[in-house]
């Protein structure tokens, strides 16, 4: 049904803005608020990663860089790995989380998921959590991710997607749609940014029209899973 309204352009500006103002609590909210599954969704994606010895990784709309991290953990044959986000405060959480890994296996830099700096086919596998449902335009976003992407290489994403649940699944859709709201304006101070989590969610496709979409931007072998009752879904594509 949200095939069509996800559609709508997304101001950039504007979310830019409330990730800034969020950026020092996000952590801390994103595990309370998921009473720690967000950890569980981000290990079970990095499992699901093939990365070569050598390889060079990109993890795009990377915020406080807790993909990248799980990625290091779980992959040592990682070479480097690129963070990369809109919001710079963001950005400097993940920095000083990044203290103790080694020198030259992880960089960070401010920029456009829409215009990332990078050449052509230079990542071996490319991270999102929970980046592409901000994006002003999810196809460009997608297209994008994919010509940084050297063939063969993957695309591993996890994304809020509209999902009718179960009914035994239904106290945590009452948890997303009406606690969490609150408990989020509590904690962050911020009155619209855990509104818009779970207005942006029900806006945005359904795992089977985000599929579709990876494969109009030229992806192949797309399969997904739904994490946790469908709260969150998990992408693998091939380039």
């Amino acid at each position: 049904m949200n095939d069509i309204a996800q559609t709508r352009q997304r101001d950039p500006q504007t979310i830019r803005r409330m990730f800034g103002r969020i950026a020092p609590r996000y952590d801390l909210l994103n595990h309370v608020l998921s009473f720690g599954a967000d950890r569980r969704w981000r290990r079970r994606a990095c499992k699901l990663a093939t990365v070569r010895p050598g390889g060079l990784v990109l993890d795009v709309c990377a915020g406080t860089g807790d993909f990248a991290l799980e990625c290091i953990r779980q992959h040592a044959e990682v070479a480097h790995i690129c963070l990369t986000d809109f919001s710079e405060p963001m950005l400097s959480i993940g920095r000083a989380k990044a203290n103790g890994i080694p020198a030259g296996k992880i960089s960070q830099g401010c920029a456009d998921a829409l215009r990332l700096p990078y050449r052509d086919e230079a990542f071996d596998l490319v991270l999102c959590g929970f980046g592409v449902r901000n994006l002003e335009n999810v196809s460009g976003g997608l297209r994008e991710f994919r010509r940084v992407t050297r063939p063969g290489g993957e695309l591993i994403m996890v994304e809020f997607c509209a999902h009718p649940m179960p009914w035994y699944a239904w106290p945590g859709q009452l948890w997303i749609r009406h606690v969490l709201p609150t408990v989020g304006r509590l904690l962050s101070g911020h009155a619209s940014a855990y509104v818009y989590l779970p207005t942006s969610r029900d806006a945005f496709f359904s795992p089977e029209g985000l599929k579709r979409q990876l494969e109009a931007a030229g992806y192949r072998d797309v399969r997904y899973e739904l994490l946790t009752f469908g709260v969150a879904t998990l992408f693998v594509a091939t380039r």
